[in-house]
């Protein structure tokens, strides 16, 4: 009797064991993917170039307040030109049309407009300009005014470009002519003169204010060192190649939008 009492614990114990080892089997076959079972893709890490790009692209973002790309705008002036446009001087072509007279008139200081189509960068911006002055200008008693147009190409250098107020310095080259109502005269009659072939050298400074990152409000002061080299009238279409200095000064200011994001 006690013999058959030791052995059952025994069996009770095998079976209990033999169950778990079984549960166990099971679970670990379930944690075992089977060669048919389909595995989810691992995620797909950045290459190398795309990683560059997007730090430079955060470095810029982090280093300019504005937003970068092409601006366009409009522009207001106010110029004065000087250097022989004094009011004094008179040109005549002594060769061959000694009674054929030219007159460069005295020029007022006058208000202008135009527009302004500009790339900026981080620090740098390319600008190109198209603006039309009209001058009140006389000689002597004569009134004769003077309608002047500009087109410049302009560099700007940016500072403190984390910030929405920008200063910046100016450097530019440009073209104009110039048309002289009732400046020419030939002993017969009165005409329009006219300067041709006109090349400026812009040097000046001012500032720009983000009041977003996409408009920019600005405003500067510049010198043209400007000439032109060729006088020309109407009558018998006669032309003077003669060197007539127009250097002045210029304040303006516009207002500018961000119209295309820079390519990638």
């Amino acid at each position: 009797m006690r013999s058959k009492l030791t052995v059952l614990p025994l069996v009770v114990l095998s079976a209990l064991l033999a169950q778990g080892c079984a549960a166990t089997a099971a679970r670990t076959t379930d944690l075992v993917a089977p060669a048919n079972r389909t595995v989810a893709p691992a995620l797909a890490l950045p290459s190398a170039d795309e990683l560059r790009y997007g730090l430079e692209k955060r470095e810029d973002e982090r280093k300019s307040w504005q937003a970068q790309g092409l601006y366009v705008g409009a522009k207001a002036s106010y110029s004065q030109i000087l250097g022989d446009l004094d009011g004094d001087t008179a040109i005549v072509d002594s060769v061959s049309m000694p009674t054929e007279f030219v007159f460069l008139p005295d020029l007022d200081a006058a208000a202008g407009g135009g527009i302004e189509i500009a790339n900026r960068w981080t620090v740098w911006e390319v600008a190109l300009g198209y603006q039309v002055v009209e001058y009140d200008g006389s000689f002597g008693p004569a009134t004769m005014d003077t309608e002047v147009t500009y087109i410049d190409l302009n560099f700007r250098r940016y500072f403190w470009v984390e910030t929405p107020l920008q200063p910046f310095l100016l450097l530019g080259i440009g073209s104009s002519d110039a048309v002289i109502e009732n400046g020419a005269a030939d002993g017969m009659g009165v005409y329009d003169g006219k300067l041709d072939s006109g090349v400026n050298y812009n040097v000046g400074g001012g500032a720009a204010f983000f009041p977003l990152p996409w408009v920019s409000v600005w405003g500067q002061f510049l010198w043209r060192f400007g000439r032109y080299d060729q006088v020309e009238a109407p009558f018998d279409s006669s032309l003077v190649e003669r060197s007539v200095d127009s250097d002045g000064w210029e304040m303006s200011g516009g207002v500018s939008f961000r119209v295309l994001r820079p390519r990638k």
